[in-house]
């Protein structure tokens, strides 16, 4: 999956229930990444394409402590590895800092989500996803980026924009006017 990105115009903003990747332009050769996404399905995508959803979560919950870290540390590497940012003159940049939410967390979810599977519980509830985070960074300015995941990875919305920052004083009567 690939998607260019340059300037990108400003666009209604509603709550959805899908994957969704933040990217923010920090400095010129920096940009933060924050992907919001259902960690389980991805995993499931990138490590047992074949399994359904229901068996790879009932296999994961019953995992002892340590094969169910090696899955999730094979999954999460797979993903780094296939996340490619390249710059408007097809350069590279260089993630890093990456960070995931704890495995201890993902372990207890999994288990909680794998009970009311079982049970017959409802299990569609309104889950705001795992964060997983890093940095781009270029040694010269980038203006536009060509974006590469996995091709396993579910269909993504994708947020990019450049902040605009200001100073404020409330004590002076005039007032901040911000543009959009």
């Amino acid at each position: 999956m690939s998607i260019v990105l340059g300037s990108i115009p400003a666009g209604i903003g509603h709550e959805l229930e899908s994957d969704r990747l933040t990217i923010v332009m920090r400095e010129p050769g920096h940009l933060a990444l924050a992907f919001r996404v259902d960690e389980m399905t991805l995993l499931r995508r990138l490590l047992a394409s074949d399994a359904t959803d229901t068996d790879f979560l009932i296999s994961m919950a019953a995992m002892d402590d340590t094969t169910f870290d090696d899955l999730v540390d094979r999954g999460r590497a797979r993903f780094e590895s296939q996340v490619v940012i390249l710059d408007q003159n097809a350069s590279e940049l260089v993630l890093r800092n990456w960070r995931w939410s704890s495995k201890d967390q993902l372990r207890r979810k999994i288990r909680e989500l794998a009970m009311a599977t079982v049970v017959g519980g409802d299990v569609h509830t309104h889950d705001t996803g795992n964060e997983i985070t890093a940095d781009a960074v270029s040694a010269s300015p980038v203006s536009g980026i060509t974006l590469r995941l996995p091709k396993q990875a579910a269909k993504i919305l994708v947020v990019a924009y450049r902040p605009q920052q200001s100073d404020y004083d409330p004590g002076h009567d005039a007032g901040l006017v911000v543009g959009f």
